[in-house]
Formats: structure tokens, C-alpha cells, sequence
């Protein structure tokens, strides 16, 4: 396997590892919406029981208004975070997915240079061929010639 190659499975392997990272953070992305509507559930079903029971202690009201407000910084700061590694690996991903092309385009240009290598070899091997044996001819017929030559000198002595 050549360095191309190697760097070509190493490519596909980091694209797969980008695509696998991304897919997880999506449904970590998912898992945490379905956490914030059963937090935001949760916060109105206290809501209601809160009003039923028509509490007039206002730092139990303002415990939980506070901590809506908490949950609610908590999931936009997970959110935003979130936002960012996913922009981060797109960024990687598609980095490495150019990079690909890339080597995939030079190894093709490196192909057709070793094809055409050999294909000029060829055609200098057949013209050589063809000079050998047009060379040889002449000398077949420059032997034929002396031997007939020789038979017409014997036949006249």
C-alpha cells in the first residue's frame, strides 16, 4: 500500500470520525431538548400546584422563578456550546473532506502521468522492435546476396 493510499484511508477514517462526532452531538442535541421540555413541563405542572394552593410566601415564588431562570441560562449555555463544537467539526469535516479531493484529483493526474509513461515506453519499444528487425532483413538479404554471388563464382571456376 503507498503513502497515497494510506493517506487516503487515513482521510475517509477522519471523515468517518467527524461524521460520528457530529451524529452524536445532534442526538445529545436532541436528548437535551427532550430534558428541556420535560424541565419546562415539570416548572409549569409546580406553576399550577403553586397557584391551587395559592401560597402567599413570595420567597417560595421567588425560589422558583429563580430557578426557572437558572435552568433557562443553563440550557442556552449548553445550547450555544452545542452550536459551536457541531460549527467546529462541520468546519473539520469539510476541511478534511477537500483535502480528500484533493488527493484523490492528484492521484488520478499521477495515474494518467504513469499511463502515459508507459504507453510512450511501449511505442518506443515497438519502434525499436520495428529497427532491430528492419536491420536484421537487410543483413538477411545482404547474406542471401553474397551467398548467391558466391554460387555464380563457384559455378564459373
Amino acid at each position: 500500500m503507498d503513502e497515497s493510499q494510506r493517506r487516503t484511508i487515513k482521510l475517509e477514517e477522519d471523515n468517518q470520525q467527524l461524521r460520528d462526532k457530529v451524529n452524536h452531538l445532534v442526538l445529545e442535541l436532541d436528548q437535551m431538548k427532550e430534558e428541556r421540555q420535560a424541565l419546562f413541563k415539570k416548572i409549569e405542572d409546580k406553576d399550577d400546584f403553586v397557584q391551587k394552593q395559592e401560597f402567599e410566601d413570595s420567597d417560595l415564588v421567588r425560589g422558583f422563578e429563580q430557578a426557572i431562570s437558572t435552568l433557562n441560562l443553563e440550557m442556552h449555555k449548553c445550547k450555544k456550546e452545542h452550536k459551536n463544537e457541531l460549527q467546529k467539526l462541520k468546519e473539520k469535516h469539510e476541511a478534511a473532506e477537500s483535502k480528500h479531493k484533493e488527493e484523490i484529483t492528484k492521484l488520478k493526474n499521477q495515474d494518467t502521468q504513469y499511463l502515459d509513461q508507459i504507453a510512450e515506453a511501449h511505442r518506443a519499444m515497438r519502434m525499436i522492435a520495428e529497427h532491430a528487425e528492419s536491420q536484421l532483413d537487410e543483413k538477411n538479404q545482404i547474406i542471401q546476396s553474397l551467398e548467391e554471388y558466391q554460387d555464380t563464382y563457384r559455378k564459373h571456376i
